[in-house]
């Protein structure tokens, strides 16, 4: 007896092309599409956000809304720089918060800029930069106020560093931890742009490298533990008379951030 072959003929699925010399369907990436009338994958069409994007647009609203505020602010200082409540706030830590606090609303910029090298550099390092700036110059001043106003009874002396200048240096040795932890990063971890993508959506996402895993926490975590002592002396220096007594707001700008 002869042995009789049925053959059944199938669509090759969305993610696959028809090879033609072994009549086989083959698969494609999932960064790929099958281009059926070449019988072969081409890269499928690339996405990403940009300026154009309705949620870039409402977060640069609302950026744009706090440089505007930060600036205004910064001229009040200004225009009363000499006056008494401008000075009791240490008007240099006052500038170099502003200056952190302009810096985070700018980021938001940079952030929704096209993926590249560039930018992707530029919001790793300044994205933990910007805290970092901010919770310095809070820290260095609530640091000083509780050195102030907790002093021992038995020290007899006055408190030491509380000048503006050295308030200035102790931000900037802060901050420079951060700077060193983030070139580090940056050389250790070059700049790099990937792809997101999934086999049965049409298109891919240019990200950033490492926003898809945790490696972007390492410029955050310096920033955070600034925040950590900050709720700390916030809390010591709670019972300080009222003018100087900022722990209910620090508080509540260390939760929310």
């Amino acid at each position: 007896l002869q042995d009789t072959c049925c053959w059944r003929c199938e669509d090759c699925q969305a993610h696959q092309y028809l090879n033609k010399s072994t009549s086989h369907c083959m698969d494609c990436q999932d960064c790929q599409a099958p281009d059926r009338e070449v019988g072969t994958c081409v890269d499928k069409d690339e996405k990403f956000i940009d300026y154009k994007n309705t949620w870039a647009i409402t977060a640069l609203a609302f950026a744009s809304l706090g440089i505007f505020s930060t600036v205004l602010v910064g001229v009040i200082f200004w225009v009363h720089l000499n006056t008494p409540v401008i000075k009791a706030a240490s008007r240099e830590l006052s500038y170099i918060l502003l200056a952190g606090i302009f810096l985070s609303f700018f980021m938001s910029f940079v952030i929704v800029a096209p993926p590249s090298l560039l930018t992707c550099g530029l919001t790793r390092f300044f994205l933990g930069f910007s805290y970092t700036v901010c919770y310095a110059a809070i820290l260095t001043k609530t640091n000083r106020i509780s050195r102030i106003f907790n002093k021992s009874p038995s020290k007899s002396h006055k408190a030491r560093y509380t000048s503006p200048v050295s308030q200035v240096v102790i931000v900037s040795l802060l901050v420079s931890v951060e700077v060193v932890i983030n070139v580090a990063w940056l050389v250790y971890n070059t700049p790099s742009t990937k792809h997101l993508c999934q086999r049965l959506v049409p298109h891919r996402v240019r990200i950033c490298g490492g926003l898809d895993d945790y490696s972007y926490i390492v410029g955050l975590v310096y920033p955070l533990f600034l925040v950590l002592l900050c709720t700390v002396y916030a809390i010591k220096t709670r019972k300080c008379p009222g003018g100087f007594n900022e722990a209910r707001y620090i508080a509540f700008t260390n939760y929310t951030t």
